[in-house]
């Protein structure tokens, strides 16, 4: 993977990290980084399918 699509993943991975210690630290707000943690880890491996994607068409038509 390029630079470029793998820094998507990284975010989303630490957005869901990020999310999930606050659902610890702060329990009034428990439910809502749950949410968001889980939301972060959907958008991860939604855009590292979305770079497969891409890097598969590029090979496709690279081999045309």
């Amino acid at each position: 993977f390029y630079l470029s699509r793998a820094s998507p993943l990284s975010s989303f991975m630490f957005l869901s990290q990020y999310e999930a210690r606050k659902a610890s630290t702060d329990p009034a707000h428990a439910s809502k980084h749950k949410h968001e943690a889980e939301l972060g880890g959907v958008a991860a491996l939604a855009s590292s399918g979305y770079a497969f994607y891409e890097h598969r068409q590029k090979e496709k038509y690279r081999n045309w």
